[in-house]
């Protein structure tokens, strides 16, 4: 039999952020971030071989079950054992937002088509501390004759209810995503797309000619030329800010989103190494990651916030206001193996902070 009340924190955190999870639903996704906390993998077996209180193939079959189709579930669980991940994706963003946001502040949401195998995965991420949390997603076929703007447009949309009224949003998109149907319906959203295009494009400006957007250098309008110092290309962006009010340093954390989309495979929860290949049970595997991830930065950002302070971690409640990222020292390991690491230990002694 599985000891329950090595669950009970985990439960306690899903309870509170994430409510469409219910009764042995709710206990089963603890069991399977309490098991990629512990293995920091997130495959089936790795996670079963840990779990000292339960026979491992009693705690392999509670896994599976989770994971498999709902039909299946219903028949060991009964009614209302329907996994909905999408109905998870405002929660997911809700929790992000009460743990480091307020509404003045704006939210930067990043969207980056991935693949594992034969999956193709249509993400979107929440920016934090130059890492992404996955907050929705879309999985498809390698071969599906399927456009990722549809499923980016769709993901936006399921977002929106979470963000409270007044919250400045800024979405960007790397190239490849330069869609007209996905900047119109960013804009209905009321959120500000930030679109980046191939640096050999031309532009034709307001009442002037086609010229290459090398030779543009500032300007009214809405296409941004950024060009730093000693960087052979410039970046090319289409905002619907004015330049004097679009901030260059924030599609700069574009590359460590990306670093942090990695997080999901081998820079932490090893996704890459699992054999499911349904797209609906990667979606409910995703929850799993997802969830276990913004656990993990959420640790990892209370260990670098005390560190910085001289505090023990179970004094602050919730980051400050005035610790900007730029004054926390240099990290030799990502915020979410610092936090993977401390939730381990705390773990250990089947307890969690009551708030991080």
């Amino acid at each position: 039999m599985l000891r329950t009340s090595s669950l009970y924190p985990l439960s306690r955190e899903f309870k509170r952020h994430l409510p469409s999870v219910r009764g042995r639903l709710r206990r089963g996704l603890a069991l399977w971030v309490k098991g990629t906390l512990l293995a920091h993998n997130g495959c089936q077996d790795s996670e079963a071989a840990l779990e000292v209180h339960g026979c491992f193939e009693t705690v392999r079959r509670e896994l599976r079950e989770w994971t498999c189709d709902d039909a299946d579930r219903i028949v060991s669980w009964g009614p209302g054992a329907e996994v909905d991940a999408g109905a998870c994706f405002p929660e997911l963003l809700g929790w992000v937002l009460d743990l480091w946001t307020s509404g003045s502040e704006p939210l930067v949401l990043a969207l980056d088509p991935t693949h594992q195998r034969d999956e193709w995965v249509a993400l979107v991420g929440v920016a934090y501390r130059e890492y992404a949390l996955p907050v929705a997603w879309h999985v498809v076929g390698a071969d599906a004759p399927e456009s990722w703007i549809g499923h980016f447009r769709r993901l936006l949309g399921q977002l929106a209810p979470a963000v409270p009224a007044g919250t400045p949003v800024h979405v960007l998109c790397d190239r490849g995503l330069d869609s007209r149907a996905l900047w119109v319906r960013i804009r209905e959203l009321g959120w500000h797309p930030v679109l980046r295009y191939a640096p050999h494009i031309t532009f034709r400006p307001s009442g002037g000619d086609r010229v290459p957007v090398r030779t543009l250098g500032g300007g009214p309008g809405t296409l941004i030329v950024l060009h730093a110092q000693d960087c052979e290309d410039p970046w090319v962006l289409l905002t619907d800010t004015p330049p004097a009010h679009t901030d260059a340093a924030l599609y700069a954390c574009r590359h460590g989103l990306e670093q942090g989309f990695r997080g999901l495979k081998r820079g932490g929860w090893q996704w890459g190494r699992t054999r499911r290949t349904d797209p609906v049970r990667v979606a409910r595997h995703l929850l799993v990651l997802a969830a276990a991830t913004l656990l993990a930065v959420a640790y990892g950002t209370r260990r670098e916030e005390t560190r910085v302070r001289g505090l023990p971690p179970a004094r602050l409640r919730r980051p400050p206001a005035d610790a900007p990222p730029r004054s926390l020292p240099p990290r030799r390991f990502s915020v979410l193996r610092q936090g993977a690491a401390c939730l381990r230990r705390r773990r250990a002694r089947n307890r969690l902070w009551a708030r991080v």
